[in-house]
């Protein structure tokens, strides 16, 4: 799972904090969190045009 989001601001995408809190708990309850920086990865070849098919 995949978000750009930090936790605190779930909430307001799923229209409750108690909901997100919920979620939030169970999914990283035996996972592990890691955060990453820089540039995205899948937008390596955004500024490039598309090619002509």
């Amino acid at each position: 799972m995949t978000s750009n989001l930090p936790f605190s601001q779930w909430g307001e995408i799923l229209g409750s904090t108690t909901i997100a809190t919920a979620i939030i708990d169970r999914v990283v309850h035996h996972a592990q969190v890691l955060q990453t920086s820089g540039k995205s990865y899948r937008l390596r070849n955004h500024d490039r045009p598309n090619p002509v098919k």
